[in-house]
């Protein structure tokens, strides 16, 4: 009996912490993304940054994003406010820019009620009401969802006034916290002194509904990446990449290079991670005179193993908007305001933008404001990071007139995912466009006298031909397959080759061999 009574209080205390967990509007060890449909490439975030226990309340912390116009403070608080309050009956308050609070009670808790006034002055206040309880889709989801809708009343006659706060909603899933919100830093209504009256506000109007694009735990839409998440590698991974700088209009001359990287391992450490890579580098530089005429042209090939090591980063860590010390230089006394952009790619991975409120322009943090800054060219800003797939990548106008500046991914393969087309660096394609590259078999390699290819496709024999290269790309060799074991004597001297394993339209294999003498 004892036993069943303990049983039976356990049964309840898991119900009644499963309950007081369902409709949270923010918690701990998640960040959630959310978008404006008029601003469609800028996101904001609800991110705890810290959270403490005061007496029976907890409050959470909300990381810092400079607001305001004419003087914005690089230690201005998040777009919703500047913290957030949870009470012992698990209602929420919100405290604004101004030191006022806007409670939103719980939808998941008994005792709430369907209307409530969530703030008011002396002149005017807010009312909150339950207004739906929905079955809603977003994100891949679908939840219990619960909607709280605003409206301004003036406190002597009790009547509606006009707010841009009128008929904004709150949605809250019973799962996944707040999927609809509104800014609360300046709740209820933007501008209002003290805020200066002119510029261009970071933060968001309260009038504005943003709805929920992202989440982490589980991760789904669009979220924040990080170092470790941008540079995650495995082993066989490969990347072709362009890099073009293009001074033609200043300096009559242009440099080009196209990159294959191939990962052979990787190592963690415990802020960074090291991968060793094999790399195929071309670099070609053309230059003319005045009148356009080709006056020097040259083409370098590389082929090596090279170490990389990515180490956490707080400044391609940090969020969308976040307030942070980022300084230029080691005697720099200024520091940036980080404005990362998050969006997505078209092939499915989630990107970082670093650099600016718009796409040349920086912040400044200076002693008492933070100024704009002009800066020519893409240093750190309009540098594009890809989840999985690195980066810096980018097109933009150079720190020299006319100068262009350009460094893309073309193609990736990581698993079974592939996307993008192949770079032809070498005169060759470096991988297999059929899907058969295990049918074939060249060896030995290294090999000495004779190399033997091996494939049990026989409907095709006769008409595929194997290629050997070398480092530049000079066809070297061309032996006809014409059974599927086909041995030769390549009679090359003793170093590194590509070979290819082609048809008339598509290269079935290739890879590198290795002569010795």
């Amino acid at each position: 009996m004892k036993r069943l009574t303990l049983i039976l209080a356990f049964v309840a205390l898991a119900f009644t912490v499963s309950q007081s967990q369902n409709y949270e509007l923010v918690k701990t060890g998640s960040t959630n993304t959310f978008n404006n449909s008029s601003k469609a490439t800028t996101y904001h975030l609800i991110h705890v940054d810290s959270m403490s226990v005061q007496g029976s309340d907890t409050v959470y912390s909300l990381y810092n994003s400079p607001g305001g116009a004419g003087c914005p403070q690089l230690d201005g608080p998040s777009w919703m406010g500047v913290s957030i309050t949870k009470t012992a009956s698990n209602n929420y308050i919100f405290h604004n820019l101004f030191g006022e609070e806007i409670l939103i009670q719980n939808p998941g808790s008994g005792s709430h009620e369907d209307s409530w006034i969530c703030w008011e002055n002396e002149d005017s206040y807010v009312e909150a009401t339950i207004t739906g309880i929905e079955q809603e889709s977003f994100l891949g989801f679908t939840d219990s969802v619960k909607v709280i809708t605003f409206q301004k009343y003036d406190s002597e006659e009790n009547e509606e006034i006009s707010s841009a706060i009128n008929g904004k909603k709150i949605k809250v899933s019973k799962h996944h916290q707040m999927i609809h919100a509104i800014p609360m830093v300046m709740f209820p209504d933007i501008p209002r002194d003290p805020m200066p009256g002119s510029g261009t506000y970071i933060y968001p109007e309260s009038g504005l509904e943003f709805v929920i694009k992202g989440m982490t735990n589980p991760n789904a839409g669009i979220y924040n990446i990080e170092t470790q998440d941008i540079f995650d590698y495995e082993a066989g991974d490969e990347f072709h990449i362009e890099k073009h700088t293009n001074r033609l209009a200043s300096f009559n001359s242009t440099d080009s290079a196209w990159m294959q990287y191939r990962v052979l391992n990787r190592n963690d450490g415990d802020n960074f991670v090291t991968y060793e890579m094999e790399r195929i580098r071309r670099d070609k530089y053309i230059e003319y005179d005045d009148q356009g005429q080709l006056q020097d042209s040259s083409v370098s090939v590389i082929f090596d193993t090279i170490t990389m090591i990515y180490q956490d980063d707080d400044y391609l860590n940090a969020l969308p908007f976040e307030s942070i010390r980022h300084y230029w230089n080691e005697d720099s006394t200024n520091a940036e305001v980080v404005h990362h952009r998050l969006t997505e790619t078209d092939f499915g991975r989630n990107a970082k933008k670093t650099g600016a409120y718009s796409d040349n322009w920086s912040w400044e943090a200076g002693d008492d404001c933070i100024y704009y800054t002009y800066f020519d060219g893409c240093g750190e800003y309009n540098y594009h990071y890809y989840e999985g797939l690195g980066g810096p990548y980018y097109h933009c106008f150079g720190p020299f007139y006319g100068t262009i500046l350009l460094r893309k991914l073309v193609y990736f393969h990581q698993g079974e995912e592939e996307w993008g087309e192949p770079l032809n660096i070498l005169g060759m394609t470096s991988r297999p466009t059929a899907n058969n590259s295990k049918m074939w078999r060249v060896y030995p390699n290294p090999a000495k006298e004779r190399i033997t290819i091996e494939t049990p496709d026989r409907e095709r024999n006769g008409r595929i031909r194997f290629i050997i290269r070398n480092i530049s790309g000079k066809k070297l060799l061309s032996k006809k397959i014409v059974s599927d074991q086909t041995t030769f004597a390549p009679n090359l001297a003793g170093g590194i080759y590509f070979y290819s394993i082609e048809t008339s339209k598509n290269i079935l294999d290739s890879g590198k061999v290795i002569i010795r003498k």
